[in-house]
């Protein structure tokens, strides 16, 4: 059975130096894996700034382009969790058999996906209505973009999600520090490109309004029989993940609505590509706290009913701790990164005070939540790996994009 590093047993508050030391593999870990997030996120942010023109086209967008992102992080995200899980409960199997854990997981992930990326279609087309976004795209539009786009880079993650707790069993790392990170950053690098390509799959009149109605029967379909699956592991995932991630889709287009109808990115449009680098990593930081935090509780380190400071300090000190040079990182890159593509951006001194302030709200907020999801869902019998990284992701995400808004704004960097 793969053995559990000493950093995820509970141990008592002491010194930040003593912490350093005693977590310095978690660390690591977490700091290899979210650099790697936080490149691939800037990546994201390029591609998105490159294809503004694309964006304008096709008014509607980029309000869904935060629910794809996010719905990406949600279903991934919420895979790697429980495959974490698999490892350290001895459970894991190399296997995509459809009776194994790995490939009832697999499969419930893109049925997840296909379902939510019609239902997120919908509730974009509904958004854009209701924030007077004018004109926009047909609702067939939206659903043949969001599918197709959405499926492609759910079908690339998740295999490569199995693959990384693969390689993490292999070379003794605990995949609830590296696997959440890694998936958002293949999610954010996939995103983008394959909305945006979706995109001419628009414009064709009754073979895009048949695409899209082909694809909301499909997503029913396969919906309907999920839920009835005799595959145990399959349909509980679908059970419990779909009203979470539904939920989820909802905070994202919020979040969508607040960068659509925000005045700082039409001022600024460099600062798009900071966007998906800080949304990415604080909800890594969320999605790794809550995939511990769910270990824990699943092999009965941490009373559900009675947590003490104690017990969850040592994963809180870890996400402080790799959250202060990823933000450092972010700040310096992302003013890099819009010089690359000739786009304005404040200057160092500036970024640093935006993802700082923005990065202490979000990730105290994304703590907040992934704690309080964590331990409600495991005390009402659920399992926290369905809830804790959707709700989580999706959080963080409206509040990550809100506060974004509010200290650039308040700060008088913009305009």
């Amino acid at each position: 059975m793969y053995r559990i590093r000493s950093s995820v047993a509970a141990r008592p508050f002491g010194s930040l130096a003593r912490r350093i030391q005693a977590d310095r593999a978690a660390l690591t870990q977490s700091l290899i894996a979210l650099s790697f997030s936080t490149a691939a996120s800037l990546f994201a942010g390029i591609a998105l700034i490159m294809s503004n023109d694309r964006i304008e086209a096709y008014p509607g967008l980029l309000l869904m382009l935060p629910a794809a992102s996010g719905l990406k992080g949600m279903t991934s995200g919420a895979l790697a969790g429980r495959l974490g899980t698999a490892v350290h409960m001895g459970t894991f199997q190399r296997s995509l058999r459809s009776d194994s854990v790995v490939g009832q997981n697999v499969r419930a992930g893109l049925v997840l996906s296909l379902t939510m990326t019609t239902a997120t279609a919908v509730l974009a087309k509904v958004g854009a209505t209701a924030f007077g976004i004018s004109p926009t795209m047909t609702l067939t539009e939206f659903i043949s973009i969001s599918v197709i786009g959405g499926l492609v880079a759910s079908a690339i993650t998740m295999l490569v999600a199995v693959f990384i707790t693969e390689l993490s069993v292999a070379r003794q790392w605990d995949a609830d520090n590296v696997t959440a990170p890694l998936i958002t950053s293949v999610g954010d690098i996939l995103t983008v490109p394959t909305l945006i390509f979706a995109t001419r799959l628009a414009d064709h009149g009754y073979l895009t309004d048949a695409l899209g109605i082909g694809c909301g029967v499909v997503a029913v379909i396969v919906f309907s029989q999920s839920w009835r699956s005799q595959r145990p592991i399959l349909r509980r995932i679908v059970h419990e993940s779909v009203a979470i991630l539904g939920i989820g889709a909802l905070l994202d287009i919020a979040a969508g609505s607040v960068v659509d109808g925000s005045s700082v990115f039409d001022i600024e449009p460099g600062l798009l590509v900071l966007l998906p680098a800080f949304l990415a990593v604080t909800g890594a930081l969320g999605a790794m706290l809550s995939n511990r935090l769910t270990t824990k509780l699943h092999l009965g380190l941490v009373d559900p009913h009675k947590p003490s400071f104690g017990s969850l300090s040592d994963d809180l000190s870890l996400m402080y701790l790799t959250a202060l040079p990823l933000y450092l990182g972010i700040a310096f890159a992302s003013v890099a990164a819009a010089h690359l593509v000739d786009m304005g951006l404040p200057n160092v001194t500036e970024m640093l005070l935006i993802v700082f302030v923005a990065g202490a709200v979000t990730v105290t907020l994304g703590a907040v939540a992934a704690v309080g999801a964590t331990f409600a869902t495991y005390r009402l019998g659920l399992d926290p790996d369905n809830y804790g990284v959707p709700f989580v992701t999706s959080t963080v995400d409206l509040c990550g994009a809100t506060a974004l808004v509010v200290v650039i704004s308040a700060a008088g960097i913009v305009g």
